[in-house]
């Protein structure tokens, strides 16, 4: 069987960790499954920031036909479609657009808008076409494909807006041929920046369950269990805790930290802990 170049480097990644870390019985030798949860997570909590971001900087996506360059992927075509209280939002990518979390995307992705955003059981639909994006490295590139909506739940107790987003028939088709499928049913609340337009400023509180394949076909499970800090200009959640249950292995935990925007997570499975680099 050929190991894709890919592949080999992450088994090549695992093997220095645990030549460089004191071996535990309870390390299973599988770094997979967390790093690929981990990058379904940061891009599917992208997709609807990002969706949200444009929304809400064109004042006249419930009134008139707009067509603008992107703020959150600055060379990004955006079209808004108005239809009474109802609008369609495009985003082209084009062949190429950075974007502001230091990810590359191609292709459109096209967000369907019923009811008037922000407004109590209005929803979105997210479509893409021809959408890929990269690692944070830029080495690697992801087809992506999924079917995604969202629904505005409206305001907490703490006067905060929140959505549900429902992930379902998510899959990344790597550029080596290795494969994630990911689904999920997450709640995204805003904490921090409602009304600033300063990327920097908008932090969002995401907490739900999900469940996958990983690359290597193992089957998983994932739960929040410390609300995941998500803000709008870093490719990586930035804190927080989830549990993931490899099948046939013992669970683990992934803690993205206590809010810097790196690369790093710790990943600990019963008495053994290791940094991982995410993707």
């Amino acid at each position: 069987m050929r190991i894709s170049p890919f592949y080999a480097t992450l088994v090549l990644l695992g093997t220095s960790l645990l030549f460089f870390t004191c071996r535990r019985d309870d390390w299973d030798g599988d770094l997979f499954t967390s790093v690929d949860h981990s990058l379904a997570e940061s891009e599917f909590s992208s997709l609807g920031n990002l969706v949200d971001y444009e929304a809400r900087t064109n004042p006249d996506i419930l009134g008139k036909t707009a067509e603008t360059d992107g703020f959150y992927c600055p060379a990004a075509g955006i079209t808004v479609t108005p239809d009474g209280n109802n609008a369609t939002l495009l985003i082209d990518f084009g062949s190429g657009t950075n974007c502001l979390d230091g990810r590359l995307r191609t292709g459109s992705i096209t967000a369907e808008f019923t009811g008037k955003w922000k407004d109590p059981g209005s929803r979105v639909q997210i479509t893409p076409s021809g959408y890929t994006v990269s690692d944070v490295t830029g080495n690697v590139t992801y087809a992506v494909s999924f079917n995604y909506s969202i629904l505005m739940n409206g305001r907490n107790a703490d006067n905060q807006l929140n959505w549900t987003n429902t992930i379902t028939d998510g899959l990344l088709i790597a550029t080596t041929g290795e494969r994630i499928v990911w689904e999920g049913t997450r709640t995204t609340t805003w904490i921090e920046g409602e009304g600033d337009l300063d990327l920097g400023n908008n932090v969002y509180s995401v907490t739900g369950t999900a469940s996958g394949i990983a690359r290597t076909g193992r089957p998983f499970t994932a739960e929040t269990t410390s609300p995941l800090r998500v803000e709008l200009d870093c490719p990586n959640v930035t804190a927080g805790t989830v549990e993931i249950v490899p099948q046939d292995l013992l669970s683990r935990s992934i803690d993205y930290g206590t809010g810097s925007c790196d690369r790093i997570a710790v990943l600990t499975v019963g008495t053994y802990s290791q940094e991982i680099n995410l993707p």
